[in-house]
């Protein structure tokens, strides 16, 4: 099977908050951790608390010194014992995309 992804990932492993949005509204804050990133976007896992393909979430983490809050939709679910939803990047971000090349190069030198 090969890898039809747009944009290179690497492992990015961080224990974070995200927030369920729906029609602009932000719900619970709920503990999250991302497992991979990507200019494209991240692979989070998180509890199931409702989340369906095609919702957004509201992502607080770290990327290098940077504390980022991002816009992700939901494009893909797989249930463990958590969910681990592979999310897009809503809005682009020059900034954002030049951090993770700095992790990408970090993580594959």
């Amino acid at each position: 099977m090969s890898n039809q992804r747009k944009h290179e990932r690497t492992d990015f492993i961080q224990a974070t908050y995200c927030k369920l949005t729906s029609n602009g509204n932000c719900q619970n804050l709920n503990e999250c951790y991302i497992s991979n990133i990507s200019k494209g976007g991240m692979l989070i896992e998180i509890p199931d608390f409702g989340v369906n393909v095609d919702d957004k979430i509201l992502i607080i983490y770290h990327l290098e010194n940077h504390l980022r809050k991002d816009k992700l939709i939901v494009r893909h679910i797989k249930k463990f014992v958590d969910l681990k939803c592979g999310c897009e990047f809503i809005e682009p971000d020059p900034n954002r995309d030049a951090l993770i090349a700095n992790v990408l190069k970090k993580n594959n030198d």
